[in-house]
């Protein structure tokens, strides 16, 4: 019995002591195996939609402004966010088209897409309304044909042009069209739009998912701390802020639920020159922002401690993060908010007394042997930095002038904030029949926000 039991042990040993496959005597599968490999091929895709050119939104997508827009790809990439890849937004208003591209460093294989009916990429989109309510919709478009290369062989990247185009006229719609390339590497820069017929889809809407983000619920702005107003969210009817300076202007964010990290939580924002592409960071990391928090937590006034300078035109007032949370919740996407520094113009003259048409008569006859120009604007003015011209010609077709009087502004220049005129006299008394020019420089006529006047330069008459 012995002999049979260490025979036994003896066979049962072999293997190992030879370095013999397992399965080579029991059937069993090799743990050391390497299966085949299979390679992917890359999808690069860059999408690009266009934005209505006369009131800048996209009105398939609620009304929304292109700068408030996320774009999502399904994908099971580490960079996803339950199962999300947000794309980075390439847009500098005014632009008329608004793109999104793999983020820096993101490489996407066909096996890390979760393809929809149709093997069809699924996109989606967050955006806000320019009420402040939160608008989520996806879209099944795009079909992968190249998915897998073969087992063996070098592998290609397919690149992915496509055109969404929410402003179509049947709402509640959206055209698609694309075009693929494994040889030209389609970028925001080289984007060809694609020649194919449009797919139109109708695009599912998705509910806010209150159990896992919060919201936005109002903006307000006030100048002094104390009266506010709300804060336009929408680009073709924004808040006027007559102001060269938004230091010590406040903001008041109030949130559908309580902030929960208030001592810790912090924020960042940019008010963009939307003519270029000047930004000014207000963020409570650095001295020209702070935070005060309501007891409660569901609200909060950001104080702008630091200079930020406007000139005349149109801005916008951008989160760029915010890192409160709500318990476990997280803010559903960063809003915008819109406004405009107008420009002070001109809306009367009057000369010698008599308003401004084409023709005034030649002497004032409580000032003679002078000349008095009385300017009115839409706001009070308070300085000219320069001197001011009063050019005579024989005709309206003269080039060069007869005469040149010029008064400086701190010797003959009177300004009234109540009637806002700026009244300019010079010690020349007018010729008749002539033609008359009054000229100043582009920006030396300055309102009490200290913006640059928009010139009606040159001022023209002619004498009776």
């Amino acid at each position: 019995m012995r002999k049979i039991l260490a025979l036994f042990l003896v066979i049962a040993m072999v293997p190992f002591m030879t370095g013999c496959r397992v399965d080579g005597l029991w059937g069993y599968d090799d743990d050391e195996s390497t299966p085949a490999a299979v390679n992917y091929n890359k999808i690069s895709p860059v999408i690009k939609i266009p934005v209505d050119s006369t009131s800048g939104l996209l009105s398939s997508l609620k009304g929304t402004s292109p700068i408030n827009l996320h774009c999502y790809v399904k994908a099971t990439h580490a960079r996803s966010l339950s199962g999300w890849l947000e794309l980075d937004p390439v847009y500098t208003p005014p632009a008329t088209e608004i793109y999104f591209k793999l983020p820096a460093g993101v490489e996407l294989t066909a096996d890390q897409l979760t393809l929809g009916t149709g093997n069809k990429m699924q996109f989606r989109f967050k955006t806000v309304k320019t009420d402040g309510t939160p608008v989520t919709v996806d879209v099944v478009a795009v079909a992968v044909t190249n998915a897998v290369a073969a087992t063996s062989g070098s592998t290609s990247t397919y690149s992915y042009a496509i055109l969404f185009d929410f402003d179509d006229s049947a709402a509640g719609t959206v055209k698609v069209s694309f075009t693929e390339s494994a040889t030209t590497s389609f970028t925001t820069d080289t984007f060809v739009n694609p020649t194919s017929t449009p797919e139109t889809v109708a695009p599912t809407a998705i509910p806010v998912d209150t159990a896992t983000t919060y919201t936005i619920a109002t903006l307000l702005y006030s100048t002094d701390g104390t009266t506010y107003s709300n804060l336009s969210q929408d680009p073709s009817a924004r808040t006027s802020f007559a102001m060269s300076d938004l230091k010590g202007m406040y903001f008041k964010v109030t949130f559908s639920d309580a902030i929960t990290n208030t001592a810790t939580a912090t924020f960042s924002m940019t008010a963009n020159n939307e003519s270029s592409t000047a930004k000014t960071t207000i963020s409570s990391l650095t001295n020209n922002g702070e935070a005060t928090w309501a007891i409660d937590g569901k609200s909060v006034v950001i104080k702008v401690t630091g200079n930020v300078a406007l000139i005349p035109g149109n801005y916008s007032l951008s989160l760029v993060s915010f890192t409160g949370v709500a318990g476990t919740k997280t803010l559903y996407t960063n809003p915008s908010a819109y406004f405009v520094v107008p420009q002070t113009q001109v809306t009367n003259i009057t000369v010698n007394g008599t308003v401004y048409t084409s023709s005034v008569p030649v002497q004032d006859p409580s000032n003679l042997g002078k000349t008095t120009v009385v300017v009115t604007f839409d706001t009070a003015v308070q300085s000219v930095t320069g001197s001011v011209k009063l050019e005579r010609f024989a005709s309206s077709t003269s080039t060069t002038a007869e005469a040149t009087y010029t008064i400086t502004a701190a010797d003959s220049t009177t300004f009234n904030a109540t009637n806002k005129t700026m009244t300019l006299t010079f010690n020349q008394a007018l010729v008749a029949a002539k033609y008359y020019k009054v000229t100043y420089v582009s920006g030396s006529i300055k309102d009490v926000n200290g913006n640059s006047v928009k010139e009606k330069s040159p001022i023209e008459f002619k004498t009776l």
